[in-house]
């Protein structure tokens, strides 16, 4: 979750989220999360209208976070590779730091209704287009689609977190998935980039 989750409603939502992501989304009930939260289950109708739009809370703030910092990051970098280690790094870190929603995510997205669903795939497009810009200038050769699917198959790749070897440690695992998505996008990568 993005940072500040202060309030009741997000302590809610985060104990929701941890739960839809370790159980499933249809393995959790609103019993379960307000037994979780020490309240009754109706109680949390309170403060969302029903699991979907807890699903719905969970992923809009997360897609616009994802947006706007990748926006950051790229009016930030002098140059189109600052910008693409910018984006690299900035999904790694993402990746390792909200497991649970990044789970929930992959798994449960189209568990939305789709007019709640529109707005966060809206969101989820505007991320992936700073990548197409940023790879564009990186890869002149690369047509616009090549880009978007290059983002789209790099995302799967670090997205990939929860299937790395236990024995891996957190700061080798992020290592060696920036190592992977850099030598894959940037053909100047592969000169400063090792993997061993």
């Amino acid at each position: 979750m993005p940072p500040n989750c202060t309030t009741r409603r997000d302590e809610i939502l985060t104990i929701a989220i941890d739960l839809f992501a370790r159980r499933g989304y249809h393995g959790v009930s609103m019993d379960d999360i307000g037994s979780a939260v020490g309240v009754t289950g109706p109680a949390l109708y309170h403060h969302f209208a029903g699991k979907e739009a807890m699903l719905a809370a969970a992923f809009t703030p997360i897609c616009k976070h994802l947006r706007d910092e990748g926006r950051r990051r790229v009016a930030k970098s002098p140059d189109a590779e600052s910008a693409l280690r910018a984006l690299v790094d900035f999904h790694v870190s993402f990746a390792f730091g909200s497991p649970a929603v990044l789970s929930l995510y992959l798994h449960e997205i189209d568990r939305l209704p789709p007019e709640t669903r529109k707005p966060v795939r809206r969101l989820q497009r505007q991320y992936v287009e700073e990548w197409v810009q940023v790879l564009t200038k990186v890869r002149p050769e690369w047509s616009e689609e090549e880009a978007r699917a290059a983002a789209h198959a790099t995302f799967g790749l670090l997205n990939s977190t929860h299937y790395l070897p236990g024995d891996l440690d957190e700061m080798a695992a992020a290592s060696l998935l920036t190592k992977l998505a850099l030598n894959a996008l940037s053909p100047l990568s592969k000169a400063i980039v090792d993997i061993p």
